[in-house]
């Protein structure tokens, strides 16, 4: 069992609060809004019966709208989670660190290509399987394979990179 002491589990509830407090905020505001619009209308109607009709109607309507915002959320949230292959190449293709390296530098750092093709006049490509990307949503997941081509100019060095989507 790790041991944590009462600062840091302060510090991790206060941390939630606001990450939660900041995603929830629009949806604390509108509430906030509403009530104060059905205490308005309350105090403008002088009639009880149709006072507690309207805060009825009112009421219901509040529940349907918080219903359909939480429902959205529910069903939208996604959470992406990049494989350790899928980093690297990514490492590669942003950073540019393989633009002028010949093809046998790159068989070397990166092993030999899934797939060898000709572009233009006698230019080559390489293509490497770039790892994947689980998006996890609230019911399931899915998963989105990806490849990097590295393009070569006519000395045989790498002219650029590009990461694609498996289709």
């Amino acid at each position: 069992m790790i041991k944590t002491n009462k600062g840091e589990k302060d510090a991790t509830f206060i941390f939630a609060i606001l990450v939660l407090g900041t995603w929830f905020m629009p949806l604390i505001i509108m509430i906030t809004l509403i009530l104060g619009i059905i205490e308005c209308i309350k105090r403008l109607i002088k009639k009880e019966k149709i006072r507690k009709t309207i805060t009825q109607v009112m009421t219901k309507i509040l529940c349907e709208v918080l219903a359909m915002i939480i429902g959205y959320y529910l069903l939208t949230y996604e959470k992406a989670k990049p494989s350790d292959l899928y980093r690297e190449m990514k490492i590669h293709h942003d950073s540019e660190n393989l633009i002028g390296l010949s093809k046998e530098v790159v068989i070397e750092l990166l092993g030999k290509p899934a797939y060898e093709d000709t572009y233009r006049k006698n230019q080559k490509e390489y293509t490497y399987h770039a790892g994947s990307i689980r998006k996890e949503k609230l019911f399931g997941y899915t998963t989105d394979s990806y490849d990097i081509i590295i393009y070569f100019d006519e000395e045989d060095n790498v002219e650029g990179t590009s990461i694609q989507q498996c289709t």
